[in-house]
């Protein structure tokens, strides 16, 4: 079965300027419908690099050394003649492709291009050396060259998958690395998040820290000054004062008729004054009480230390 072709796919031959300048090459077209073989050089049109062949469009492309054969539709059955005294490489394109889809080496002498039509639809392409221009020693000499090409091809390739198979290896290894780094980063991540929450937990235990220390500071402050001002008090002589207080008390009665006086000429009412009068007279009677029994136990304490030294 030959290599399927389809219309629009195109054929080229590396030989334009040996056939066409050089005339060192040969080529001939033949057509069934033609019944016979022509030159190349009698189907082309002087003056463009592009003209139609039948079915064919053939392309002439200098810059490549090469004609391009390119069928429009699938005809009548066909070939190319090729008469060269250089190997021949032939390729084929697919239609709207840019890379070599086939390529066919061929040798110096006579290679036979077919068209073999299938239900019109596709080309089977068959290329064939008919003859060879190389002697019996040199294709000898060849095959010998291609033999030692194929074994260097074939160490070259065991050489080639050992190659690959220790690069392949070291991707894995380099994956195996890159995936423990990714680990190692999101666990440090991990960690630094924990670390951070730590902190922001100390920062706001030492803000609270602070703020107990300031309220303690505070209280402190406010007890020694209570303190100061209780010594103070424990320190006078409330004796002296309970005189007054009495002289207080006994012209209470008296005061209380004059504030009576007074009641619709006041804002408050003589009730409301009259009992503030009575709580703060208590408020002292009770502040002088608790200073002179504090007094009285610490003389009646000294005394009894001092009855103790005598006996002793």
């Amino acid at each position: 079965m030959g290599y399927e072709l389809y219309k629009k796919d195109c054929v080229k031959i590396y030989l334009l300027n040996e056939v066409v300048n050089e005339k060192t090459s040969g080529i001939e077209v033949y057509l069934e419908s033609d019944g016979m073989e022509r030159n190349f050089l009698s189907i082309r049109k002087e003056g463009s690099d592009t003209y139609q062949f039948n079915n064919f469009i053939v392309t002439e492309i200098p810059s490549e050394n090469c004609i391009m054969f390119k069928p429009n539709v699938v005809g009548c059955p066909a070939f190319i003649m090729i008469t060269s005294d250089k190997d021949i490489e032939i390729e084929v394109i697919r239609n709207g492709a840019t890379a070599v889809d086939r390529c066919f080496s061929m040798l110096a002498g006579e290679v036979k291009v077919e068209f073999a039509p299938e239900n019109y639809t596709k080309y089977n392409l068959y290329v064939n050396q008919i003859m060879t221009a190389y002697g019996e020693e040199e294709i000898q000499s060849m095959v010998s060259d291609t033999q030692q090409t194929l074994h260097e091809v074939q160490d070259d390739t065991k050489n080639l998958l050992s190659d690959i198979t220790a690069t392949n290896t070291e991707i894995e290894n380099e994956k195996k690395k890159k995936e423990q780094l990714i680990s190692e980063k999101e666990s440090l991540s991990a960690e630094h998040e924990s670390l951070a929450l730590d902190v922001k937990t100390l920062s706001s235990d030492i803000e609270k820290l602070e703020t107990d220390k300031q309220k303690l500071t505070d209280d402190k402050k406010s007890l020694t000054e209570k303190l100061d001002k209780i010594k103070i008090e424990y320190d006078k002589d409330y004796s002296v004062y309970k005189d007054e207080i009495e002289e207080i008390k006994r012209n209470y009665n008296v005061d209380a008729e004059i504030l009576k006086y007074y009641e619709d000429k006041d804002v408050n009412s003589i009730e409301e004054l009259i009992d503030k009068a009575k709580k703060d007279i208590e408020l002292i009677e009770e502040q002088i009480r608790v200073f002179v029994d504090a007094k009285a136990r610490k003389t009646a304490e000294i005394e009894s230390e001092l009855k103790l030294g005598k006996k002793e």
